[in-house]
């Protein structure tokens, strides 16, 4: 339940009365006092899910935003029609009245100074967390960075028209990245001097960081999924703290991956998460503003209040631009890799269909790239075949390479392990087992 405070003056009480009266909204007035001396305190309970539409038909009234208007939140409400009132909005959708959902991004983001110290906590715990390959500590990191509050009120300010919100908000977002960075390097550089990590560790080969080092589409759409949730619990009645543990997780672990490929020396790494990090934050932003706008929160297109609509639209824009290009380019550099890797799988089965090589049987299939960027080509394949004991098959590494060139156009170099395996028989004559295996991307 809401509680509606509104000041009216004189000439207008008339038209509110009238309006609470035909609507069956219990309500009280009082004169008001200091400031809205000259003014009716008119005060009346209200579903949250009536707020918006109340509020709404009150502007015909002549009351606007920037008046005197408070709303609150009651634990109950007990007025001669408040249960008809719930009835009626029960099984309405409105989203929250747009001062409400000022007020609401608001109470979500920090003061600076601890939005900065929380940013540098869960960015050391992230750190920790990929370096020792924990997912238990790296969720702990998300549980705890505040980045959700910048966000959800860069998409407020850029549908209501608070330029100064926006801007604000878009420093917090870069300035608490940018600190992940730099604590999760400066620890991943405190590791590696204390000794309390391998010094010669390949941190690509770390399964927490190196799922991180790329971009890719899954990623990108879990954020623009994230964002678009976020908005919708802040722009109804749902909770925002869990929602913000999964835009946290989207952003701080990537962060943290960043800045520990720059310190153990891997500039690609550190670029593709860079990327990744980017097109996610990117399509968290667009996520927000898109539930937002589907809502119907604009900004306000009166002459009054065209210089900020032409920022807000701007800011819009340009973010779904920056999405499209970036997820663009990351979309058909994986659907690129996801085609060579199905030609490979397909090449390699054909030529073990061959009658000379009817004695193996493929276990795996593992291809390696220039790079963990999606924009990098293929430049290895290795496949894994189990064989009985004293095959030999001399051809059958340039047999796979000449059938994956022709199926691909890639010329990669091809590699054969083979796993030597012993068959048993039954009594019956029948074999008792086989290794088998499945082509792998």
């Amino acid at each position: 339940m809401r509680q509606i405070q509104l000041a009216v003056t004189d000439d207008r009480r008339e038209a509110v009365v009238e309006f609470l009266e035909g609507e069956d909204i219990d309500f009280i007035t009082t004169r008001g006092t200091g400031p809205t001396a000259e003014s009716w305190i008119v005060e009346f309970p209200l579903p949250t899910d009536a707020v918006g539409d109340v509020l709404e038909e009150l502007e015909g009234a002549g009351i606007d935003e920037d008046d005197y208007v408070v709303v609150g939140t009651v634990e109950a409400a007990m007025t001669p029609h408040s249960e008809e009132l719930m009835e009626r909005y029960a099984s309405n959708f409105d989203p929250i009245a747009r001062p409400e959902l000022r007020s609401k991004s608001r109470d979500l983001t920090y003061d600076p100074r601890s939005y900065y110290a929380m940013i540098t906590i869960s960015a050391v715990i992230a750190a920790v967390g990929l370096l020792t390959d924990s997912p238990a500590v790296i969720v702990g990191s998300m549980v705890i960075a505040p980045v959700v509050g910048p966000i959800l009120t860069t998409g407020v300010g850029a549908v209501t028209d608070d330029r100064t919100m926006v801007t604000d908000s878009l420093v917090m977002q870069a300035g608490g990245l940018a600190v992940t960075m730099l604590v999760a390097a400066a620890v991943g550089y405190a590791f590696r001097a204390a000794f309390l990590v391998p010094p010669m560790l390949d941190v690509t080969s770390v399964e927490s960081v190196s799922v991180r080092m790329a971009p890719d589409v899954v990623s990108v759409l879990v954020g623009l999924v994230a964002g678009a949730a976020a908005a919708y619990s802040l722009a109804t009645k749902g909770p925002t703290a869990l929602i913000g543990v999964m835009i946290a997780a989207a952003l701080i672990p990537t962060a943290a991956a960043v800045g520990i490929g720059v310190v153990w020396g891997y500039p690609l790494a550190a670029l593709g998460a860079l990327v990744l990090l980017v097109a996610t934050t990117v399509a968290i932003n667009v996520g927000v503003l898109g539930i937002l706008w589907s809502f119907g929160y604009r900004p306000s297109s009166d002459a009054e209040s065209l210089a900020g609509l032409v920022p807000s639209r701007v800011i819009v824009a340009s973010l779904l631009v920056l999405f499209v290009a970036v997820g663009g380019t990351v979309a058909l550099a994986t659907a690129d890799h996801g085609a060579f890797e199905r030609s490979t799988n397909r090449a390699v089965h054909d030529v073990l269909e061959e009658p000379r090589y009817s004695g193996l049987t493929l276990a795996g299939t593992t291809i390696q790239y220039g790079g963990p960027s999606p924009l990098t080509e293929p430049r290895s394949v290795t496949v894994v075949l189990g064989r009985s004991p004293g095959a030999s098959y001399p051809d059958l590494a340039a047999d796979v390479a000449d059938r994956i060139r022709a199926e691909s156009g890639e010329d990669v170099s091809v590699r054969v392990q083979f796993v030597t395996y012993q068959q048993s028989t039954r009594a019956d004559g029948n074999a008792t087992s086989r290794v088998r295996g499945h082509p792998v991307g």
